[in-house]
């Protein structure tokens, strides 16, 4: 494997781990929210789990850094 192609495995592994970040990063904030008036409307802790749970990361999200991984360790 060329040095540019680990480059680029990595660089999408980077990408989807800071994607993951970024997600978990919308999940804390919609749990503080939990029982707030947001835009005058109280928002229900049942409502922010559900939203917290269409915004949590993927377990494609997972696949896809293990496969990048195995990518490299095996053709390094």
């Amino acid at each position: 494997m060329k040095q540019e192609d680990i480059n680029k495995l990595k660089n999408k592994i980077s990408s989807l781990e800071r994607q993951v970040e970024i997600q978990k990063g919308r999940i804390s904030f919609l749990e503080s929210q939990s029982g707030k008036i947001v835009d005058g409307a109280d928002i229900s802790h049942e409502s922010l789990k559900c939203l917290a749970k269409r915004l949590s990361p993927d377990v494609a999200f997972k696949y896809a850094i293990d496969w990048y991984r195995e990518q490299l360790t095996e053709k390094s």
